[in-house]
Parts: C-alpha cells; sequence; structure tokens
C-alpha cells in the first residue's frame, strides 16, 4: 500500500506540471481599464485622478465563468443593477469595474448613477478599491445593494444609501 502523502502528490502532479489551479474564476480573473467613457460621462470626471477605467462585462469572462453553478446568475450578482436604491424616486445604476490612474495606480470601483429629469446617467457616488479586481453586485433580502469581493465567501459590503450621500458597512474583509 502506497503512503498517503505518495498518493497525493501523484495525484496532484499532473495539474501541477500542466500549470491548471482549481482557484475559482474570480480570484484569476483578469480585467483591463480601457475606456475613457462610462454611460456618456468622460472619466475624468468620475475621478479627476483617472486616465481610463472600463466597467466589468459578462462577455469579458472565460469559460469557466459559465459553467454550471459558476456563473454570476449562480451566485445571484452580477456586474450592473438597477433600481431605486435610495428610494428617492429617481432610478439608479450601481456598476463594479477596474481603473487605471494617470500615474499608474490601478484597483476596482462601484459607480452609482442616477438618472436625471433628461434620463441621462450622472454620478451619484464613487466607492474605490485601490489594488482590487474583480467584485460583484447582489441584492440583499430587503432589496439593498450589497458590493461583493468573492462570489463564495462572505468578503463584502454593504451600500447604504443616507442623506444625499453613501456608505460602506463592510464585514470579512
Amino acid at each position: 500500500m502506497q503512503p498517503l502523502s505518495t498518493v497525493l502528490l501523484l495525484a496532484l502532479l499532473p495539474s501541477a506540471l500542466s500549470g491548471q489551479s482549481n482557484y475559482a474564476w474570480w480570484v484569476t480573473a483578469q480585467f483591463e481599464a480601457k475606456d475613457t467613457v462610462i454611460e456618456s460621462i468622460p472619466v475624468h470626471e468620475i475621478d479627476r485622478t483617472w486616465a481610463a477605467a472600463s466597467p466589468l462585462r459578462e462577455s469579458a469572462l472565460g469559460p469557466a465563468a459559465f459553467e454550471p453553478g459558476e456563473s454570476l446568475k449562480d451566485h445571484d450578482a452580477a456586474f450592473e443593477i438597477e433600481g431605486d436604491f435610495n428610494r428617492d424616486g429617481k432610478r439608479d445604476k450601481a456598476l463594479v469595474g477596474v481603473y487605471r490612474s494617470a500615474g499608474g495606480e490601478t484597483g476596482g470601483f462601484l459607480l452609482i448613477l442616477t438618472q436625471d429629469t433628461t434620463k441621462r446617467w450622472t454620478k451619484a457616488w464613487l466607492f474605490k478599491n485601490p489594488g482590487g479586481r474583480f467584485s460583484a453586485l447582489q441584492t440583499g433580502n430587503r432589496g439593498g445593494l450589497r458590493w461583493a469581493f468573492c462570489l463564495e465567501c462572505d468578503g463584502a459590503c454593504n451600500v447604504i444609501p443616507t442623506r444625499g450621500a453613501w456608505r460602506l458597512e463592510c464585514s470579512n474583509l
């Protein structure tokens, strides 16, 4: 009978040699900030330090993100959600993405937009996650918004509207 360590080594060796790993797709996903406009808003008006930013899109995901049980939908998540999150009677849009500053710093962001009277999207609030890459949005039981950094763990922030502003209540980060 083979010692357990030898059996484990032989079982893991083929994937180690082929360069494959068993990480979830969102851990290894790569996104590039390349747009200069988001929802008709120049990125430098969203954040004056940004050179480029891009919303995350499912079309940029690899095949692993669409396997049964692995999709954003399977985790009740999305890269963009619309609703009236602050209950002011105006349509809001929350979207996540990545940015690159003029100085080369990169990170992730959550952008909250609201529709004005002409139905154009305007910036309501911006949260940045320096160095971050993947994130997604989820809605809570009572319609609240959550900014998640992992689809199978508790690392997330509740996005809370306050009088004319927004704040984050984060857990397990």
